[in-house]
């Protein structure tokens, strides 16, 4: 059996509902809009899910559990602010979050966000 192998039999393994959310078109002075990804460890050991952080300021999230038993789920609730770039011309954002893991193969999850945030016309 191969290393890889071993791992996704005996290790925890993270897997995502999906790894991008397209917001699609937002206004600048919108409210906060959210979704969430939900996460499940489709491994054999207890998944621990541990700091989670964001490439812009834009975007906040938070994990409603950090410790999955094997065949558990959890959400990952992610706020995007597109007041953060009201003094821009708004355009096309994209946004990252980061999520550790004891997962070996996956240590790191990355899950991405898109949108058209439209400026205000002066």
């Amino acid at each position: 059996m191969k290393i890889e192998e071993l791992l996704r039999t005996y290790r925890p393994l993270v897997s995502t509902d999906r790894t991008h959310h397209d917001f699609g078109y937002v206004h600048e002075l919108d409210d906060i809009i959210q979704t969430y990804f939900t996460i499940t460890n489709i491994g054999k050991e207890v998944l621990n899910l541990g700091t989670v952080s964001m490439s812009c300021g834009c975007t906040t999230a938070e994990l409603e559990d950090h410790a999955l038993e094997p065949g558990d789920s959890t959400r990952l609730w992610v706020y995007f602010n597109p007041k953060v770039h009201a003094d821009t011309m708004g355009g096309p954002i994209r946004s990252t979050v980061y999520i550790s893991s004891n997962d070996l193969l996956c240590p790191e999850i990355e899950l991405t966000l898109s949108m058209d945030v439209e400026g205000s016309e002066e």
